[in-house]
C-alpha cells in the first residue's frame, strides 16, 4: 500500500513538472546614461542652542595636578589638611556614605 502511495505521488509530480512550460526573454540592453548623477550628502540638523551652551568639564586629581604651577606643594604631605579641598576629589556611596574610591580623571558633560 506503502509503495502504491509513492508511485502516485511521483507520477503526479512528474506529470505538474512536465506541464510547466519555460518563458524566458531576452534581457534588453540597457541604453547608456549619457546623464551624470550628482552625489550629494543629506544635510545634518543644527544643533539647538541648549546643546550649543553646554561645555565638557574636566575635574579630579590629575587635573588638578596639570593646572596648579607648583605641583610640589600639591603633593606635599606638609601642607595643612584642607577638607573642603581633599574631599572634591573623592567619591562616596549614595546609599551608605561611605568611601568607594578616589577621582582621577572625570569628565562632565
Amino acid at each position: 500500500m506503502k509503495t502504491f502511495t509513492t508511485l502516485a505521488f511521483l507520477a503526479c509530480s512528474i506529470s505538474l513538472a512536465h506541464a510547466q512550460a519555460l518563458q524566458s526573454e531576452m534581457q534588453k540592453p540597457i541604453a547608456d546614461k549619457t546623464k551624470q548623477t550628482e552625489i550629494t550628502t543629506p544635510t545634518r540638523p543644527k544643533l539647538t542652542s541648549d546643546l550649543l551652551q553646554k561645555q565638557v568639564t574636566y575635574s579630579g586629581f590629575l587635573v588638578d595636578l596639570a593646572k596648579t604651577n607648583t605641583p610640589g606643594r600639591l603633593l606635599s604631605l606638609r601642607k595643612p589638611a584642607d577638607p573642603k579641598r581633599d574631599a572634591q576629589n573623592i567619591s562616596y556611596d549614595p546609599m551608605t556614605g561611605r568611601v568607594i574610591g578616589f577621582k582621577l580623571l572625570s569628565i562632565d558633560f
